[in-house]
């Protein structure tokens, strides 16, 4: 699998199908349907955020979780590994964007963000090493960091 081609042609078609059959309250921001293709151009950020917290885990849990036994290029066991390490991502984006936290939860971030960037080193050795992604990495997890000094300083709402 090369870096940047996680998803086959059928994967991607089966996230478009979901974007466009599930039923979805009225206030969640809509995503377009042919998602992939140059007709629905860049993505917003909240798109970004329904499409990561929404579409993408259930459809890539419905299609990942579910495969079984090897090919002969260890695509399954691969692809549930891509899929653990994007729900901790996932996780940690959550709990980032909540209004309020604890302490606690900065460490159940911490524990995501350090899931999904050894998972991320072991599974596209190439693609960590490049120095923008390094830089990237490196300012996500000094933002759990700093998470725990706001709380202390007011900017989040601490949950006791």
């Amino acid at each position: 699998m090369k870096c940047g081609h996680v998803l086959k042609p059928d994967e991607v078609q089966a996230i478009r199908d979901d974007i466009f059959s599930i039923i979805r309250p009225s206030w969640l921001t809509s995503v377009p349907a042919q998602l992939g293709s140059a007709q629905h151009g860049k993505l917003k950020a909240d798109q970004w955020r329904v499409l990561g917290t929404t579409f993408l885990p259930l459809t890539l849990i419905r299609l990942w979780h579910a495969s079984d036994g090897e090919d002969d290029d260890g695509r399954p066991t691969r692809c549930a590994r891509i899929l653990d390490i994007t729900l901790s991502l996932l996780s940690a984006i959550t709990i980032a964007l909540s209004h309020t936290t604890t302490y606690s939860h900065v460490d159940i971030m911490q524990q995501h963000l350090l899931n999904y960037l050894h998972g991320l080193k072991e599974l596209f050795p190439d693609y960590t090493s490049s120095v923008q992604t390094t830089i990237w990495h490196s300012i996500c997890w000094s933002t759990s960091s700093y998470m725990a000094l706001f709380i202390h300083g007011g900017l989040f709402h601490l949950k006791a």
